[in-house]
C-alpha cells in the first residue's frame, strides 16, 4: 500500500486545515505514513517500508487547485463550511500559497507479508554442513 506521510506535502496540507478546524476523531490521515505506526498495526506480519515521491500534475493555477479541492475533497468541504467569510478567505489564501510551491506527494510504500498457516517453518539461518 502507499500512505501519505506526516512530513510530506499532504501532511502539511492537513496541518493547514487543522489550524482552522479541529481534526476529526481517530487517527490522523497521515498516521499510516509513519513506519512505526504501520508496523505496529500490521504485527505480526513482516513489514518493509520505503519512501516514494509522485509529482501531482495539474494544468491549472494554485487557486484552481484549491477550488477543485473545495468541490471534491470532503475534509476541505467540511472545513470551509464551518468557517466565516474572513476565516475562509484566510484558509483559501494559505492553501493557494501551499500549492504555489508545487506539489510533490510523498508516500510511505508498505509491504506486509504474513506466513501462510500451511507453510512449512522457515529454514534456520544457522550454518550449513
Amino acid at each position: 500500500m502507499a500512505n501519505w506521510t506526516p512530513d510530506g506535502e499532504v501532511g502539511r496540507y492537513f496541518a493547514i486545515l487543522n489550524r482552522y478546524a479541529p481534526a476529526p476523531p481517530g487517527p490522523r490521515p497521515t498516521a499510516w505514513g509513519e513506519p512505526a505506526y504501520v508496523t505496529r498495526l500490521l504485527a505480526p506480519a513482516a513489514v518493509t517500508t520505503q519512501w516514494s515521491h509522485v509529482g501531482l500534475l495539474f494544468d491549472g493555477t494554485p487557486a484552481e487547485v484549491v477550488a477543485y479541492y473545495r468541490t471534491h475533497f470532503p475534509p476541505v468541504i467540511t472545513t470551509f463550511a464551518a468557517l466565516d467569510d474572513a476565516q475562509a478567505a484566510a484558509l483559501e489564501a494559505e492553501l493557494i500559497a501551499h500549492f504555489a510551491t508545487g506539489y510533490d506527494l510523498e508516500y510511505l510504500t508498505v509491504l506486509a507479508v504474513t506466513p501462510r498457516p500451511d507453510a512449512p517453518p522457515a529454514a534456520s539461518p544457522g550454518r550449513s554442513g
